[in-house]
Parts: structure tokens; sequence; C-alpha cells
């Protein structure tokens, strides 16, 4: 049995008695046959490496899609908070003045700012009467 380094080197040009001319006109052969490769020449044995073109417009989709996922996630968040700012400034309203309404007052004055951050407005907080 032999070992696959015992293979290649019985495969030597010496040993294969090849004249020059044969080994480099085969060795020629390999290097245009790997260079056909790597460009793509051969397209239904290998694609090639990938162009600059191709991976620019891959990353493109890709940054579209990010973008894409994060515009609905930041969407989701700010209903949260807008549901949340409604709910907290219908119990505040319900409180009468003192230190629990403050932090009330707080509480929605910082989720006021998270909704501004995720959205770009100010959220419109309707008055107590109208609640």
């Amino acid at each position: 049995m032999y070992t696959l380094w015992e293979m290649v080197t019985s495969m030597t040009i010496e040993k294969l008695k090849l004249p020059a001319a044969v080994a480099a006109y085969l060795a020629l052969g390999g290097v245009l046959a790997g260079t056909a490769l790597a460009f793509g020449m051969v397209a239904p044995i290998f694609g090639g490496f990938a162009h600059a073109d191709k991976l620019n417009r891959v990353a493109a989709q890709l940054n579209a899609h990010v973008a894409q996922i994060a515009t609905a996630d930041n969407q989701h968040w700010a209903n949260q908070a807008a549901d949340s700012l409604l709910r907290m400034d219908q119990a505040r309203c319900a409180l009468p003045s003192g230190e629990l309404r403050s932090m009330y007052d707080q509480l929605i004055q910082s989720r006021m700012q998270e909704y501004t951050s995720l959205t770009g407005q100010q959220y419109p907080l309707p008055a107590c009467a109208n609640l």
C-alpha cells in the first residue's frame, strides 16, 4: 500500500522519463486551466471568484435589508412607547397632585424622550381633560 507521498514522488518527471518540453507544456496547461477556472471562463465547471461588482451588489442588498429590519424594529418600539405613554398619562391624570404624580411626570418625560429618539417626532400627549 502506497502512501500519498510515495505516489507523488513516484510520478516525478525523472521517473516518467518525460522530455523537458512536455513537462513545460503540462505545467503551462495547468497554469492556463487554473487561470480559466479562477476567472470563471469555464462557468459550468466553476463560476470563478466573486467579482467586485457582484460583491457590491450583494452588500447593497444586505444593507437595504438591514435598514428595512431596523425601520420595522424602530416602528415596533415606537408603538410600544406610545401605548405605554397613553396608559401612564391616563394613570397620572387620575392621581391627585403629589409625589406619586410627579414620579409619573418623570416617567412620562423619559418615555417621551425615548419616543422622540425612535421617531424623530414629539409625542402628542393629550390633556387630562381629553382623557
